[in-house]
C-alpha cells in the first residue's frame, strides 16, 4: 500500500512539473492566462501561481510536499489502544467507536456555545 502511495505521489508530481513547463511555454507563446488555463484544464489562480514562482522555488516546493494534518490524528491515542486490546478489531466497529467519540465531542462543544 505504500508503494502505491509514493508512485502516485510521484506520478502526480511528475504531472505538476510537466505542467508548470508547459504554463511558460504557452506564456511565451503569448497566450493570455485565460488561454493556458483552458488549454490545460487549470484554474488560472494555479496559471498566476505558476509564473509567479521561478524555477528553483518550484522545485523546492515539489520536492518539500504538502504537510497537511491528519483528519484521525487526535484520535490516534484511542486507535491504538482499541487495536492492542482486541488485534483483530476489524474497521467497521472502530469507526462506529470514532463516530461516536466525534459526536460527543462536538455536543460538548455545542453546549459549551450555549453556556456563553
Amino acid at each position: 500500500m505504500k508503494e502505491t502511495i509514493n508512485l502516485n505521489a510521484m506520478i502526480k508530481s511528475k504531472k505538476r512539473i510537466y505542467l508548470w513547463y508547459k504554463v511558460r511555454e504557452l506564456r511565451q507563446q503569448f497566450l493570455s492566462l485565460s488561454q493556458i488555463s483552458r488549454e490545460l484544464g487549470l484554474n488560472r489562480a494555479t496559471v498566476r501561481r505558476y509564473l509567479e514562482i521561478n524555477e528553483d522555488e518550484f522545485h523546492k516546493r515539489i520536492e518539500q510536499g504538502r504537510n497537511l494534518p491528519k483528519k484521525l490524528s487526535k484520535y490516534l491515542d484511542y486507535i491504538k489502544g482499541e487495536l492492542q486490546r482486541q488485534p483483530f478489531l476489524s474497521a467497521a466497529p472502530l469507526a462506529a467507536a470514532l463516530l461516536c467519540l466525534a459526536a460527543a465531542r462536538l455536543h460538548r462543544v455545542a453546549l459549551l456555545i450555549t453556556d456563553i
